[in-house]
C-alpha cells in the first residue's frame, strides 16, 4: 500500500470517528420551560423555554376539571388571587376534594426525536393562594397522543403518587418515564397533564412552575464526505483480500 494511501485512509477513519463522538455529544437533549408570573390574569399562557426553543414549542391550549362526586369535566380557569400561586400554573381546583384538573398542551417537534421522560415542577397552594403550610400527597399523570389523537405513550408519577412537605416554596421534582420504543416524528403532537388525588383526605391546590423534556435527536444521514470515506475504506479490503 502506498503511504499517501495509507495517510488518507488514517486521516478518513479519524473523521469518521471524531464525527460519531461529536454527533453523539449532541444528540442528547434535557429542554426545561418554566411558567412565569400571571399576575391576576386567569387567561391561559405558553412556558418559555430556558433551553430548546430551537427544538420545541409548547403552550396550553385547555385546562378542565372533572369533579369527584359527579364525574362532570368543564372548563378551567387559573387560581385568580394569592402572591404564592401566581408565579405558576395553578388550576383552580381543590385537588383532593374537589375534583382532579387536565392541562391539554400542544406539543411540536422540529426534529425526529426519541422522548424519554417527561419532568415537572410541582407546588402546592391553599385556598387563600399561598403556599401550602401542610405536607400534602397526590398523583400526576401524562399521556401523550398524536395529532389525530392516537395515545403514544401514558404514565404517571409512581404507585404512591407524589409528596410536598409543608412550606415547600421551591416545590418538588418528579420525573415520568414515556416507555416509548420508537422515536417521534417531527410534527404535531398533543400531552395531556392530570393531577388527582390519592388516599389524602385534606384539602390542596396544586401547579406546575415547569416542565423538562429529556430525550435524543434522532441522527440525520451521514454526508456525502463520510460516505465517500467509507466506500474507499471498502475499496482498500478488496485490494487487499485481492
Amino acid at each position: 500500500m502506498s503511504s499517501a494511501l495509507t495517510k488518507y485512509i488514517a486521516t478518513a477513519a479519524l473523521m469518521i470517528g471524531s464525527a460519531s463522538a461529536a454527533d453523539d455529544d449532541s444528540l442528547a437533549f434535557q429542554h426545561k420551560a418554566t411558567w412565569g408570573n400571571h399576575g391576576t390574569s386567569t387567561a391561559f399562557y405558553s412556558p418559555a423555554f430556558e433551553t430548546g426553543q430551537d427544538l420545541f414549542t409548547l403552550s396550553v391550549t385547555k385546562l378542565t376539571k372533572t369533579t369527584y362526586t359527579n364525574p362532570a369535566t368543564t372548563d378551567l380557569l387559573l387560581f385568580p388571587t394569592g402572591t404564592f400561586c401566581q408565579g405558576f400554573l395553578s388550576p383552580n381546583v381543590n385537588v383532593q376534594n374537589a375534583g382532579s384538573w387536565a392541562a391539554t398542551l400542544d406539543l411540536t417537534t422540529t426534529k425526529d426525536i426519541t422522548l424519554s421522560s417527561i419532568g415537572l415542577n410541582i407546588k402546592a397552594f391553599g385556598a387563600n393562594g399561598l403556599m401550602q403550610a401542610n405536607t400534602r400527597t397526590a398523583q400526576m399523570n401524562f399521556s401523550l397522543k398524536s395529532a389525530e389523537g392516537i395515545t403514544l405513550a401514558t404514565g404517571n408519577a409512581g404507585s404512591n403518587g407524589f409528596t410536598i412537605p409543608a412550606n415547600t416554596a421551591a416545590g418538588i421534582n418528579i420525573t415520568m418515564n414515556t416507555g416509548l420504543t420508537e422515536a417521534l416524528q417531527a410534527g404535531n403532537y398533543k400531552l395531556e397533564l392530570t393531577c388527582e388525588r390519592t388516599t389524602e383526605t385534606a384539602g390542596a391546590f396544586f401547579g406546575l412552575q415547569s416542565i423538562t423534556l429529556n430525550g435524543d435527536i434522532v441522527p440525520e444521514p451521514a454526508s456525502a464526505g463520510l460516505l465517500a470515506a467509507g466506500s474507499l475504506l471498502a475499496l482498500l479490503r478488496r485490494r487487499r483480500a485481492a
